[in-house]
């Protein structure tokens, strides 16, 4: 009995991964006021997503504005896969990180909140010594 080599061409394609995103941020530094508002952009792979499609974003400092939470939002995609949310600095010096999940993938990205300068300074004069 004889057995004769084969060989066949095998071809692997990748599977197409739902909800692929990626974040980015107006500004990736900003003074510690708590007033500065903060744009963050979702993109979600327009190519592989159901419509409607979300985006929940979570923070580590700052503020959501306009969510349930002042830590997390949910976000639709439009059309073109964008979804923006808007996030107010901190007071307090920090280092926050913002994460998005969409379709089973997450992304991180990482926002620096710097001391603000003060705003006022009062001097108070006294002639009497304590």
């Amino acid at each position: 009995m004889c057995i004769r080599d084969r060989y066949y061409n095998v071809r692997f394609d990748l599977a197409a991964t739902r909800g692929v995103i990626d974040l980015s941020a107006s500004s990736r530094v900003a003074l510690a006021d708590g007033a500065t508002v903060i744009s963050i952009l979702t993109t979600v792979d327009a190519q592989r997503r159901p419509s409607p499609y979300t985006v929940v974003l979570t923070t580590t400092a700052g503020s959501f504005l306009g969510g349930a939470s002042a830590l997390t939002i949910t976000v639709a995609a439009n059309d073109s896969g964008l979804a923006r949310a808007l996030l107010r600095v901190p007071i307090d010096s920090s280092i926050a990180i913002i994460t998005g999940t969409s379709g089973g993938v997450t992304r991180s990205i990482e926002l620096a909140f710097n001391p603000a300068p003060p705003t006022a300074v009062c001097l108070l004069y006294t002639s009497r010594c304590v």
